[in-house]
C-alpha cells in the first residue's frame, strides 16, 4: 500500500503522539504532558530526520525515513532512564 504525503505526516505525527504517550505511561508521568513532550519529539524527529523541517514541509522520502526509524526513536528514549521525567520536570516556562 503506498500512502500519500498526507498520510505519511498523519502516520508520522500519530506514531510520535503514541510513543510520548507510552514513554510518559512507563516513567509514571501523568497524560497532562502528553502536548508538551510530543512537541520534543517532534523537534527531535525535525532535527534528526527531517533535516530540520517540519512534517507539512518535509520531503515524502524523510518522512518515510522518519517511520522507519520510529523504534530507534523509542529506544533512543528509553536507553537513559529518567530522561522522560526530567524533561517534563525542568522543562522551560512558557
Amino acid at each position: 500500500m503506498v500512502l500519500t504525503r498526507e498520510e505519511l505526516i498523519d502516520e508520522l505525527k500519530h506514531t510520535v503522539r503514541d510513543t510520548a504517550d507510552i514513554l510518559l505511561a512507563e516513567e509514571g508521568v501523568g497524560s497532562h504532558e502528553l502536548g508538551y513532550l510530543y512537541n520534543i519529539i517532534m523537534d527531535h524527529v525535525r532535527m534528526k530526520m527531517l533535516d530540520g523541517k517540519s512534517a507539512g514541509a518535509a520531503s515524502a522520502e524523510s518522512l518515510k525515513h522518519a517511520l522507519r526509524q520510529r523504534h530507534n526513536l523509542s529506544r533512543n528514549f528509553k536507553e537513559k532512564p529518567g530522561l522522560v521525567a526530567s524533561i517534563v520536570k525542568y522543562r522551560k516556562a512558557t
